[in-house]
């Protein structure tokens, strides 16, 4: 969806575009480890270090995809007109995104994109949570009660809660949406039944 990637093309993979793109990477050795890799980087290459190396071709996306990493955009137009049969059959197989890139655009133009949009999203992660820091922070400080944390905690997470001792008797609850079957059973009798129980120990 990024303006960078309106002229690049998903050739495989498309089952997996929901992984998590956490950092970029560029490299074009041939048989490369990948060893750096910590999960999440999206790779990008020109196929240097491939296009004369059918086994190195076959091999990369089961690699990358056994490493963590998030996608590939090859750059097609000089070591490639199009990406490898056997690298788009990898990436749909492993349900790995692979992406062609035209060749006017620059490496240096993706990464610098895709950094600053990675950022922007850690930046409004951090304030989310420091503005729920400052809610809790707040609760407390004004003596609030369990079942008061309860609602505060149910509605930072849009999730119903349930806040029970060690004998899964029920202190607290919140409510979002309609309530489950088994959550019904817990509320009404003011405990978790014992076989509900069992499946929680």
């Amino acid at each position: 969806k990024l303006p960078i990637f309106r002229h690049a093309t998903l050739v495989a993979g498309a089952n997996g575009q929901d992984r998590v793109i956490r950092r970029v990477h560029i490299i074009d050795l041939p048989r490369a480890t990948f060893e750096w890799a910590k999960g999440g980087e999206l790779l990008l290459t020109s196929g240097a270090g491939l296009h004369d190396d059918l086994e190195a071709q076959q091999a990369l996306v089961p690699k990358l995809a056994s490493k963590g990493l998030a996608g590939l955009v090859l750059s097609v137009g000089r070591y490639f007109d199009s990406t490898p049969e056997s690298i788009r059959r990898s990436g749909n197989r492993l349900n790995f995104p692979v992406i062609e890139l035209p060749p006017d655009v620059s490496f240096i133009d993706v990464t610098e994109t895709l950094y600053s949009r990675i950022i922007a999203e850690h930046y409004t992660l951090r304030e989310r949570a420091e503005e729920i820091q400052r809610t809790l922070h707040a609760l407390v400080l004004e003596g609030g009660t369990l079942q008061g944390l309860a609602e505060v905690l149910s509605e930072i997470l849009q999730r119903s809660l349930v806040i029970e001792n060690v004998a899964f008797e029920v202190l607290a609850t919140a409510q979002v949406g309609s309530a489950d079957g088994a959550r019904m059973r817990s509320l009404s009798a003011g405990r978790t039944p014992p076989d509900l129980a069992q499946r929680l120990v």
